[in-house]
C-alpha cells in the first residue's frame, strides 16, 4: 500500500482541491492506483443491473485500466425485451474521455453471447403450428455455475437445453429435440477481451436427424455508449473475414456502399463500427478457419474483388439491385436484415456468429467456401456431430485503436509459436471444447484454443519452458499450467528476471482443477522467452473479505476460507498510516470494536498455517457512520441529513487514503436547500478519487451521469454512494 500511496502523492497537489482540478486528476489517481499490487479481480454474486440479477467482474485490463463487465442469470427471471438471462448485458472500459458504458439494446433480441440455429428449411420438415423454429437463446431458462473463482481469473458458466423443431428425413416429426449447450465466459486480469466458448452436444440425437447452422454468439449491444436504442449512432462500417477480408469504406454503410473483398486472411472475425463516437465492436475466433470453419451461407463467390466489378446482389430490394452482398449471403449475421432499403442506412447494432447448414447435426457438412455454396475452394467437408465447439473473443473499444484487427493479429501470432520445456511438459491436447469428454490435438503445441492460452504441464509443480515466437509480438499471453497442486509460486522468472506477483504477472491458483493460471504482463518475441515457475507451499490470499460497520464504534469483518489454513491475521488502517496488525484468530470472522465514529478503516487479511503466510488479501473499507433511514428504499423523500451524513462519510474516505477532505458546495445543506444533481456529482467525483487511492473499484452508480437541472434526484442514487462507504 505505501508504494501505491506515494505514487498518488506524486500526481496531488499539496492544497485543497476544487472539483475541476479533482476532474483534472482523475486519470492520473485511477492509474496509479492500477499500478499497485492490490489490482485482484472483483467478483460480485447476484448484483442486480439493468432490472436483471447478475454476476459482475471487474477485472485491470491490458492498459492498466478498469473494466467491468456483468452476466445475467438464466435460472428464471425476465428481463427487458424478454429475455431470460443467460447473456452479457453491460461492459463498461475507459477512454480519454470517460468510462463508456456498453448496455444491452431494449430489443427482444438485447444483450449479447447467446445462441441462435437455424433449419435448413427445404431440407428439413417441421411440426405443425411449432414455435420459433430459430428460436433466440437468451428466451429459454438454464442454469449457471461459478466454475472458476481466482485472483485474476475467473470461468462463468451457462447451460439450457435448445430445442429444435425440425428433423430431416421425416414427413412429420412428432416431437422437439434438444440439444444441450454450454456456454463459458473467461475474464483475465492483464488482457481486455473476454473469452465466449460454446459446444453443442449432439451426442444423444441420432445423426443426420438435424441440419442446422449455428450463429452465436448473437446480440444486440449498443457498443458507442448510448444509453437507450433510439439514441444509438448510425453504424459506419460493418467488416468481417473469412478467407478473405470484407469491409465497408462507404460511410454509413448502406446496402449500395463500396466494398473491398480481396485481402486474404487466416482467422475469423466480424465487427461493426460507428464514427459519431469513436467505438467498435467484434468477434474473433481462437483459431484459423483451416482448422475450425466458420462462416455460413453463400456469396463468397466475390471473393478476391471488389465493389467495382458491379453489383453483388441482383436479387432486387425494393426493386434496385446494389452493390453491397445480399442480405441472406454475409457470411456472419450481423446488420444485413435491418436496412429498409438499399439507400437507407441503420442503427441497429445485431452482431452474429455463422456457420454453414448441417455445421450441427450432419455426418459431413460442406465448409464455408465450398463449390457447393457457389465458393471458389473445392468441395471440403467436416463434421457436425456427436459435438460442435468453438471459442471467440468478445472484442469492443475504440475503433481508431483496431481492436480487432489487434486480437486477430495475437491470434495469428500464436500460430507461430513452438514452445519446448525442460522441467515439465508442453501439452499436445486437451478437451476439445467446454463440457466435452473428449479430446482434440492442440494446434500449435502448446496452444489450449478453448480458452486461448498457453497450456503446460508441471513437474513437482516446477516449469521451465521456452516459448519462441516466429512472427509477430505475443502480447500478454496467458497461460494455463496443469498438475500444479502447490500454493502460489515462490518465484516466477522471464529470461532470469524475476517478475513481480500482481504487477509483472498474475496468478490464480485452480485447486479443483490443479492448475495455475497466470497472465504474464510481458510481451513476448523472437526466439528465446524462457519462463520459469518454481513452486512453494505458500497458501492462497484470503478472498471476498467484506467490511462492515455494525455501529458508530464497531466494524464486522468476513473471509472465505483458505484451503490449507489454520488462522488468520487482521491488519488495520486508518488515517493514511501504514497497516498495523490487529489480531488473529482461526475462525473467518472478526467483530472489531472501540473504534472512533466517523472514520474509515482499511482492513486485509492474510492466511496462516504449516506453509507459513499468505499473500495478503484485497483491502476492504468501513466507515463507522450509521445513515439515516437506511435501508433508503424508493419513495423516500431526500433530505439534508442525508447528504450530510454522505459528505461526512466520503471525506473519512479521502482521510483513509491519503487525499484532501473537500469543501462541498451549499455548505452546510439545511432544511431549506433543494438537494440538487450537483451535489451528488460532487459527492460521486470524490468518493471515486477516495476508492482509486485506498485501491477497491469504482461504485456501479445508477444514472452514470447526472445531469444538473434534468436528472431528478432519487433515492437509488443517495443509496449508490451509501454503498460506497460502507
Amino acid at each position: 500500500m505505501s508504494s501505491m500511496r506515494d505514487a498518488l502523492h506524486s500526481v496531488l497537489p499539496p492544497e485543497p482541491l476544487d472539483f475541476l482540478r479533482l476532474a483534472a486528476v482523475a486519470g492520473a489517481i485511477a492509474l496509479a492506483a492500477a499500478c499497485g499490487a492490490q489490482a485482484q479481480m472483483l467478483i460480485e454474486h447476484d448484483v442486480t443491473v439493468g432490472s436483471m440479477v447478475s454476476d459482475r467482474f471487474t477485472w485491470i485490463d491490458s492498459s492498466g485500466q478498469t473494466r467491468v463487465a456483468v452476466l445475467a442469470h438464466n435460472d428464471g427471471q425476465t428481463g427487458l425485451g424478454g429475455t431470460r438471462g443467460g447473456e452479457l448485458r453491460e461492459i463498461r472500459y475507459e477512454t480519454p474521455s470517460g468510462t463508456r458504458v456498453v448496455a444491452a439494446s431494449g430489443s427482444g433480441a438485447s444483450g449479447f453471447g447467446y445462441v441462435v440455429s437455424h433449419p435448413k428449411d427445404d431440407e428439413e420438415t417441421c411440426i405443425a403450428n411449432s414455435p420459433d423454429t430459430s428460436m433466440l437463446g437468451h428466451f429459454l431458462t438454464g442454469t449457471f455455475t461459478r466454475v472458476f473463482e481466482g485472483r485474476h481469473h475467473a470461468i462463468f458458466r451457462f447451460t439450457q437445453n435448445y430445442p429444435r423443431y425440425c428433423m430431416t428425413g421425416a414427413v412429420a416429426p412428432g416431437a422437439e429435440i434438444d440439444i444441450p449447450v454450454t456456454i463459458e465466459w473467461v475474464f483475465s486480469t492483464g488482457r481486455d477481451n473476454p473469452l465466449w466458448a460454446v459446444t453443442w452436444d449432439l451426442n444423444a440425437i441420432a445423426v443426420d436427424t438435424l441440419k442446422d447452422d449455428a450463429r452465436g454468439p448473437y446480440g444486440e449491444l449498443l457498443f458507442d455508449g448510448a444509453a437507450t436504442e433510439g439514441g444509438h449512432s448510425i453504424v459506419a462500417g460493418v467488416g468481417w473475414g473469412d478467407r478473405y477480408k470484407f469491409v465497408s469504406s462507404t460511410n454509413p454503410v448502406t446496402m449500395g456502399s463500396a466494398w473491398s473483398w480481396n485481402t486474404p486472411n487466416t482467422v475469423p472475425y466480424v465487427k461493426l463500427w460507428t464514427s459519431a463516437v469513436d467505438a467498435t465492436m467484434g468477434t474473433v475466433q481462437t483459431q484459423p478457419i483451416t482448422q475450425q470453419d466458420a462462416g455460413g451461407y453463400w456469396g463468397v463467390g466475390r471473393w478476391n474483388t471488389t465493389s467495382a466489378g458491379g453489383n453483388a446482389c441482383t436479387v432486387a430490394i425494393g426493386g434496385v439491385d446494389h452493390r453491397m452482398p445480399c442480405d441472406f449471403n454475409w457470411p456472419y449475421q450481423s446488420i444485413n436484415y435491418s436496412f429498409a432499403d438499399s439507400s437507407s442506412a441503420t442503427n441497429n447494432t445485431r452482431l452474429a456468429w455463422g456457420t454453414n447448414f448441417g455445421f450441427l447435426g450432419q455426418s459431413q457438412y460442406y465448409t464455408h467456401g465450398s463449390a457447393y455454396y457457389g465458393g471458389l475452394l473445392p468441395n471440403t467437408t467436416a463434421s457436425g456431430w456427436p459435438r460442435k465447439s468453438y471459442a471467440t473473443y468478445v472484442v469492443l473499444g475504440r475503433h481508431s485503436d483496431a481492436p480487432v484487427e489487434s486480437q486477430v493479429a495475437q491470434v495469428e501470432t500464436m500460430q507461430s509459436v513452438t514452445a519446448t520445456a525442460s522441467v515439465g511438459t508442453v501439452l499436445t491436447m486437451g478437451p476439445a471444447g467446454v463440457a466435452r469428454p473428449d479430446n482434440v490435438t492442440y494446434v500449435p503445441a502448446g496452444y489450449n484454443h478453448v480458452y486461448g492460452a498457453l497450456a503446460f504441464s508441471a513437474a513437482a509443480n516446477q516449469l521451465d519452458v521456452n516459448v519462441a515466437v516466429g512472427a509477430g509480438t505475443l502480447s500478454k499471453p496467458l497461460m494455463i499450467v496443469s498438475n500444479y497442486t502447490a500454493g502460489y509460486p515462490a518465484g516466477v522468472t522471464l529470461n532470469g528476471a524475476t517478475l513481480n506477483a500482481d504487477t509483472d504477472y498474475y496468478a490464480s491458483l485452480r485447486p479443483a482443477a490443479s492448475e495455475l493460471w497466470i497472465t504474464l504482463n510481458r510481451n513476448l518475441t523472437g526466439a528465446s522467452n524462457r519462463i520459469q515457475i518454481s513452486s512453494t507451499t505458500r497458501l492462497a490470499a484470503p478472498h471476498n473479505l467484506a467490511a462492515t460497520a455494525s455501529s458508530t464504534t464497531q466494524v464486522g469483518l468476513t473471509w472465505s476460507s483458505v484451503p490449507g489454513a489454520s488462522g488468520y491475521e487482521i491488519w488495520r488502517s486508518s488515517g493514511n498510516t501504514a497497516f498495523a496488525f490487529l489480531t488473529a484468530t482461526g475462525v473467518t470472522s472478526y467483530s472489531d470494536s472501540g473504534l472512533s465514529a466517523n472514520t474509515t478503516y482499511l482492513y486485509e487479511v492474510l492466511a496462516t498455517g504449516g506453509g507459513g503466510q499468505s499473500e495478503f488479501s484485497a483491502v476492504d473499507p468501513a466507515t463507522t457512520i450509521l445513515f439515516t433511514d437506511d435501508p433508503l428504499n424508493a419513495g423516500i423523500l431526500i433530505k439534508a441529513v442525508h447528504v450530510e451524513e454522505l459528505r461526512t462519510a466520503v471525506n473519512a474516505m479521502r482521510v483513509a487514503g491519503g487525499l484532501f477532505p473537500v469543501v462541498f458546495s451549499d455548505s452546510p445543506i439545511t432544511s431549506t436547500t433543494v438537494i440538487q444533481a450537483a451535489h451528488l456529482s460532487e459527492l460521486r467525483i470524490a468518493l471515486d478519487q477516495a476508492r482509486s487511492a485506498i485501491g477497491v473499484s469504482k461504485v456501479m452508480y445508477s444514472d452514470s451521469t447526472l445531469m444538473p437541472g434534468v436528472t431528478v434526484v432519487k433515492a437509488a442514487h443517495v443509496a449508490d454512494l451509501r454503498s460506497g462507504v460502507k
